[in-house]
């Protein structure tokens, strides 16, 4: 299994615990700790605000890319992005520069700094690479006390590339100079890449004449594990477990999270954790070890949730179990201890240490004093709580985790594209038997599986308990998932990644039966020696596990196989429920190279681009297969207005008549503002009353949908806010004819913020009646009175070409085979599907 490891951050403190960070990678020198001195001009506060670049998001933090950064899962969250046009000016520059935008870097106090390390804007997805946004031509100044800048240099930044784990693409030597604070200025013409936004990953500070510890901030001792801990508390909030309190990692302790803590339900009702005992108190946690521990130093995060921090424990009793007695926990003359209040900031050190000098313990009990137990009103607000607690044991040295070890299979395997799987029940769609094949919330280059805690990237059974089996000739039992594959193969070694989901991996399976056939009547059960089952180990639940079983098919040629839970023992406890993150099927007789990726181009379905994909082109070069020629119809580009006789596009629009939105369309004729040709529709709106929709209708005038296969237009987001917007045709009454065409929420990958993008509608996929007489556009400002801005231009519908006989040569599907075909194969040519 995999040992996680984890950067502790502090702001802009990266203190990597693993002992692979201390790599070429690591810095040399200590860096310089952020507590949100961080200021620019027009953050996006919807996506990322300016102290994204100094409080590690997007820093890898499990010790596989010590130092790298990525952010792609969180659409560009963990950086820094303007508003369009970056916001920059001499009258709002710190130094009264000429910008298009700045970042301003204030320290705690004046440091004499070394090297800075620069993750420009690193936002990338398949359909958009944002990267253009990454700054290019900066000055660099610093300052002493704020008013007096002096100029570092001027300096380009690399663009960086998009790729998923990247480190640094720069340096800036400050040579030891003194500063309190670090200005960076963007050019006022060429300050980007090309975007009319402008971005930042991240930034780290080096301090000059000082070298990088790791493991400054780590304990001086071993802890007791989380796992032979037992922890209770006076009461519970709602999933705020008390075990919350120790299931951190030791080597993360450097710092805590602002999540992830016990809280109390309210109650005012005194009590004691061990009656006549330990004291009676408002609030109390205790930790029951799986034996007795020599104790040296108790680590305390006090409750760090923002805003509320007045809710951690102050003045409190500590008391252990020395196997006979419980004792007093000493402090000094004072049998009571006073805590310190946590700051509520985005990532903590321990706020109190205190000292076991060796006792011997079984248990520890925390108690919250009746009177003064915590730093807020107890009368207005009765809770407590307490993020995190480490027992250190004395006359130990805490020691950094070395290296995980990867393990790697030895067999290739059956693409996941050529399986398909099915259950006998599933949760929701999310949690489809699909997942455990297709590679969700699995890593493809380590084989690490996710703790994914809806169970979205796995199997997960709906909970039925009805028996049933996935075939009249296989097994009977609690549930069963069986695989489908394209041809029958020679299967060597199974990987089982059981169910992983967080807090929940007792759903796993446990108890199951393994059958396969080659002609899906005539089923063979799998022996594990002598028994006619197999036992599958329980997942961890935490992050990034290995897989937790092998089964060996020795090399029995099967085209499905189906596992079936016993009806009896089928799972590790969960009932109702089971799942199953991922399964790997070897192939007998084959080497593993990595997970092969389908690359366009690749005619014969061997993974590969190359002479025989070419020599396949061959056979029907020039072949012309066309039905029906390409038909367009433009409902409206928006060029036949004239701005000063129709300027809001009457002939053809009409807006909502309703009371509680304002609403409005212009005719934009600046050809700068139009997607092509010289005009454009802007569309304007500020709800009233929220959730509210703003509806606009254009008259489509008795389309016959049979002729196209595909509604297109292209939109301009000019904010993120749209909590939806939909299309939907309606009939002569107005009336919808389908549910909608498309819909877009927040953070599309697909329709961006600040630029053009095509929407396209396949209509074959939709069952639309025929003519439609009307489309209807509705859109929402996050269902919030905020105005709302979009552009529409070059509305049409389309007709595909129609092929007589589709082949697999006519790679771009245009029903013919030509150099457009070729050009495709050239593009990708010699491309490899190892890793």
């Amino acid at each position: 299994m995999k040992t996680v490891c984890a950067s502790g951050l502090m702001g802009i403190l990266y203190l990597i615990c693993c002992s692979m960070a201390m790599a070429a990678d690591s810095p040399l020198q200590q860096m310089i700790q952020l507590e949100g001195t961080l200021s620019c001009t027009a953050a996006d506060a919807t996506y990322g605000s300016a102290e994204t670049i100094v409080n590690g998001s997007g820093i890898d933090e499990d010790g596989f890319h010590p130092f790298e950064h990525w952010d792609g899962e969180n659409a560009g969250s963990g950086m820094w992005v303007t508003c369009a046009g970056g916001g920059g000016s001499a009258a709002n520059n710190p130094a009264g520069l000429e910008c298009s935008t700045w970042l301003k870097i204030t320290f705690d106090k004046t440091y004499p700094l070394g090297v800075m390390w620069v993750w420009n804007h690193n936002q990338w997805r398949p359909s958009l690479d944002e990267t253009n946004r990454g700054l290019k031509n900066v000055q660099i100044h610093y300052t002493t006390d704020g008013q007096t800048w002096t100029k570092l240099g001027d300096y380009v930044f690399p663009r960086m590339t998009g790729a998923e784990w990247v480190a640094h693409n720069y340096e800036v030597d400050f040579g030891g100079v003194l500063a309190s604070a670090v200005l960076i200025t963007a050019d006022k013409t060429d300050g980007n890449y090309g975007s009319s936004y402008y971005g930042m990953s991240e930034l780290m500070f080096g301090i000059e004449g000082t070298t990088y510890d790791p493991y400054s901030k780590h304990p001086s001792e071993a802890s007791v594990e989380a796992q032979n801990i037992t922890v209770t508390a006076s009461s519970m909030w709602p999933g705020l477990d008390p075990v919350n309190t120790v299931n951190g990692k030791p080597l993360e302790m450097n710092y805590r999270q602002t999540s992830g803590w016990w809280h109390a339900s309210g109650t005012t009702e005194l009590s004691a954790a061990e009656p006549n005992e330990t004291p009676v108190g408002a609030a109390w946690l205790r930790y029951d070890f799986d034996k007795l521990y020599t104790l040296g130093q108790m680590w305390l995060w006090n409750h760090n949730q923002p805003g509320l921090t007045g809710r951690g424990l102050k003045k409190v009793s500590i008391d252990y179990y020395d196997g006979t007695h419980w004792n007093r926990l000493m402090n000094g003359t004072d049998d009571h201890f006073i805590l310190n209040q946590a700051s509520g900031t985005a990532m903590i050190e321990h706020t109190d240490a205190i000292d076991f000098d060796g006792v011997t313990a079984a248990s520890v009990v925390i108690t919250a004093d009746p009177n003064g137990g915590m730093w807020g009103d107890p009368v207005s607000g009765p809770y407590y709580g307490m993020t995190e607690v480490l027992f250190g044991i004395a006359n130990t040295v805490w020691t950094a985790p070395g290296e995980p070890e990867i393990v790697l299979p030895t067999e290739d395997a059956i693409h996941d594209t050529r399986i398909t799987a099915m259950a006998s029940s599933e949760y929701e769609s999310y949690n489809a038997a699909q997942n455990t094949v297709n590679g969700s919330g699995l890593d493809w280059k380590t084989l690490l599986h996710d703790n994914n805690g809806n169970a979205w990237t796995m199997w997960h059974a709906d909970g039925n308990t009805n028996l049933s089996s996935a075939h009249p000739n296989t097994v009977i039992g609690y549930e069963w998932i069986r695989f489908n594959f394209d041809k029958s193969y020679p299967l060597g070694t199974m990987w089982v990644w059981n169910q992983n989901q967080a807090n929940n991996s007792n759903r796993g399976l446990k108890k199951v039966y393994i059958e396969y056939t080659t002609d899906g009547r005539n089923w063979s059960r799998l022996m594990d020696g002598t028994n006619d089952y197999f036992i599958f180990d329980q997942a961890s639940g935490e992050n990034h596990i290995q897989y937790t079983t092998t089964v060996n098919f020795a090399g029995v040629d099967a085209n499905s196989v189906v596992i079936t839970a016993d009806a009896t023992d089928g799972h590790w406890g969960g009932a109702p429920y089971v799942g199953l993150s991922e399964v790997r099927f070897g192939i007998y007789g084959t080497t593993y190279r990595g997970h092969p990726v389908p690359v366009e181009g690749d005619l014969d379905d061997d993974f590969d681009v190359d002479g025989d994909d070419v020599r396949g082109l061959y056979g029907d070069w020039l072949d012309d297969n066309t039905v029906s020629a390409e038909k367009n119809l433009v409902v409206d580009d928006f060029e036949i207005y004239n701005p000063v006789t129709d300027p809001n596009l009457s002939t053809q629009w009409t807006l909502s008549e309703n009371t509680d939105i304002n609403n409005a369309i212009t005719l934009l004729n600046n050809p700068a503002d139009a997607r092509a040709g010289g005009q454009a529709m802007r569309w304007t709106w500020q709800e009233i009353k929220d959730s509210t929709f703003a509806y606009l209708v254009c008259d489509a005038n008795n389309i016959d949908l049979n002729d196209y296969d595909q509604f297109s237009l292209w939109m301009y987001r000019h904010d993120s806010k749209h909590q939806q917007f939909v299309i939907e045709p309606l009939d002569e009454q107005k009336q919808p004819l389908a549910i909608y065409w498309f819909s877009l929420f927040p953070d599309s990958v697909d329709q961006p913020v600040g630029q053009w993008a095509q929407i396209v509608v396949n209509l074959s996929e939709i069952n639309t009646p025929v003519p439609i007489k009307y489309i209807q556009f509705r859109a929402t400002t996050d269902f919030t009175t905020d105005p709302g801005t979009i552009d529409i231009d070059d509305i049409a519908f389309y007709k595909r070409p129609e092929c007589l006989m589709p082949r697999s040569t006519d790679i771009n599907k245009d029903c013919r085979v030509n150099l457009n075909d070729f050009v495709i194969i050239a593009t990708h040519w010699l491309e490899g599907t190892v890793y």
